[in-house]
């Protein structure tokens, strides 16, 4: 069992990262990024002490999940162009821009 790679967890970028493992059945876990006093701790700061460092090669998923979720939050483009037929264009744009809204670019 080794660490290979720490990130920053996409998720909680600010305060959590993920350590990367290999030769193990779960081959990562999650921690703060800072020292919680656990065994798992210990091991990354003998990582870093070695010359390791906690890398940020996961940005791109952060800086793009918002993508899946608008995609699943719009209304199919059946229902949204019989919603510019019937309400304008301006109803079909503030129902856009509500999904929009709700899942913000980073």
């Amino acid at each position: 069992m080794s660490i290979y790679a720490i990130d920053k967890w996409s998720e909680d970028r600010d305060n959590k990262i993920i350590v990367h493992r290999s030769n193990e059945d779960m081959p990562f876990y999650i921690l703060p990024n800072t020292d919680d006093g656990s065994d798992e701790w210990n091991e990354v700061q003998a990582w870093l002490d070695d010359g390791g460092s906690i890398t940020d090669s996961l940005k791109w998923a952060a800086d793009t999940a918002y993508l899946n979720k608008r995609a699943n939050a719009y209304p199919p483009w059946e229902d949204q162009l019989d919603k510019i037929f019937h309400d304008g264009i301006d109803a079909w744009k503030a129902d856009i821009q509500a999904v929009k809204d709700a899942h913000p670019k980073p």
